[in-house]
């Protein structure tokens, strides 16, 4: 698990730091043997990857989607403080309880936790953006 989650981490930064300036209506994919990265001005929810949790009131920016371990993560754009702190009431609502919690000026962060199931939301309150992850974590415990 916590390979994975550190992955996907990295993952979110370095996908943020190379997309940030991204704003063409045409979407860049990159597929790779691990997976698939989109990136664009409006992409689509990937809500198969997403379980259940519901597109949140903001632009898509860029989505990375595991293709073996079933792990997504998505960036956005264009959210209000408001929106963000109802996404994680929302979160909540689903059952995800919560592992880590951190509001302050600057920032929001939500990590819960269901089942076999982790979701993690952050939000810049500056920038209107941030991202949410949702890994499903495999039965095994042979990656720890």
């Amino acid at each position: 698990m916590k390979k994975h989650v550190l992955i996907i981490f990295t993952l979110i930064l370095v996908f943020s730091c190379i997309f940030t300036g991204c704003t063409g209506a045409d979407e860049k994919v990159v597929n790779t043997k691990d997976g698939t990265i989109i990136a664009g001005d409006n992409i689509s929810w990937p809500q198969d990857n997403m379980g259940d949790l519901a597109k949140p009131n903001a632009k898509i920016t860029g989505v990375i989607k595991g293709e073996s371990d079933k792990s997504c993560a998505v960036t956005f754009s264009d959210m209000t403080k408001s929106d963000a702190e109802a996404y994680i009431s929302a979160i909540k609502q689903h059952g995800y309880q919560s592992l880590i919690e951190f509001t302050d000026d600057e920032s929001i962060m939500f990590s819960g936790q269901k089942n076999n199931i982790t979701v993690t939301f952050t939000y810049n309150t500056s920038a209107k953006e941030g991202s949410v992850s949702y890994i499903l974590e495999s039965s095994s415990n042979d990656e720890e």
